[in-house]
C-alpha cells in the first residue's frame, strides 16, 4: 500500500492537529505517524499517512491547500521514500547533548562532526535561552545512531573538539543510559 508524506507550517494556534487529521480523514487517508512541534510561534508537523487507493497524491495536495491555506499553514505532499537498508551492520543509539553560549556555526560543527562519521540524527532539539547575565545559552540534544564499524572513542573525540572551540558542556550517552538519568516524572495534583 502506498504512503503519502504530508508536511504542515505555520502559525500556532489551537486545532491544527485536530484540522489536519480530519482533512486527511474526510479524503480516506490513515495517520500512521506523526511528529508535531512547536517552535517559539512555530508549528510545525510531519503525517506520514496511508493512501486510499481511489485518490491521487495531487488530489490530496489540492485537498489540503483548499482547506488549510486560509488558515495561514503551508502544506507539502510527497511520496513517502522507501529506502533499502544499507549494508552498514546497523548501529548503537547514542544521546548527544551539550550546554553553552550560544554561537553562530556551532550547530553546524557538531552536525558535521556526526556526519563525517557516518552517524545518522534521528532526533534533533536546540533550545537558546538568556544565560542570566552570561548572554544566549545553547542547550542541543541529538539523538543519533553511531555505526557498527564507528568506534565510541572516535566520536567523542570528534564532537570533544567542537566542544573546546565553542566552549561547551557536552555529555555522550547510550541512549538508554541518557533516558534511565534523565527520566521527569510530572507532578500531577492527586484528587482528595
Amino acid at each position: 500500500m502506498e504512503k503519502w508524506v504530508v508536511s504542515v507550517l505555520g502559525g500556532d494556534h489551537p486545532g491544527i492537529v485536530a484540522q489536519v487529521a480530519s482533512c486527511l480523514a474526510e479524503f480516506g487517508c490513515n495517520i500512521e505517524d506523526c511528529n508535531q512541534t512547536i517552535l517559539q510561534t512555530e508549528f510545525a508537523a510531519i503525517f506520514i499517512v496511508t493512501a486510499p487507493e481511489h485518490h491521487t497524491l495531487a488530489a490530496l495536495d489540492a485537498h489540503l491547500q483548499q482547506r488549510l491555506q486560509a488558515e495561514g499553514l503551508t502544506v507539502r505532499t510527497k511520496s513517502l521514500t522507501r529506502q533499502e537498508k544499507t549494508s552498514s551492520g546497523g548501529g548503537m543509539p547514542f544521546v548527544v547533548a551539550t550546554k553553552g553560549p550560544d554561537r553562530v556555526g556551532m550547530i553546524a560543527a557538531l552536525a558535521n562532526a556526526m556526519a563525517t562519521l557516518g552517524c545518522n540524527i534521528n532526533n534533533f532539539r536546540a533550545i537558546a535561552r538568556s544565560g542570566n547575565g552570561k548572554g544566549e545559552q545553547m542547550t542541543t540534544i541529538f539523538e543519533i545512531t553511531l555505526p557498527a564499524q564507528v568506534e565510541l572513542s572516535r566520536l567523542k573525540a570528534s564532537l570533544g573538539a567542537v566542544a573546546q572551540r565553542f566552549e561547551l558542556e557536552i555529555s555522550v550517552q547510550h541512549s538508554a543510559i541518557f533516558a534511565a538519568t534523565n527520566q521527569i516524572t510530572p507532578d500531577i495534583p492527586r484528587e482528595t
